[in-house]
């Protein structure tokens, strides 16, 4: 039983970390594309839930 219990908690850690590597790919991409603004993540549970982009233009 506990060899089950412990396959699967692997299978969840496995998947967590593509998951927060797509996370991570996600908040670069956003950073890369504003040249003058912001990009926000929001957090909850301990979890990355959103990220928002604005981006800002300066007319000068």
């Amino acid at each position: 039983m506990n060899e089950i219990r412990n396959a699967s908690e692997a299978d969840n850690a496995s998947k967590q970390k593509k998951s927060d590597t797509a996370i991570i790919e996600e908040i670069s991409k956003a950073i890369a594309q504003v040249r003058h603004g912001e990009v926000t993540i929001i957090v909850q549970d301990s979890k990355v839930i959103q990220i928002n982009k604005v981006e800002k233009r300066r007319f000068a």
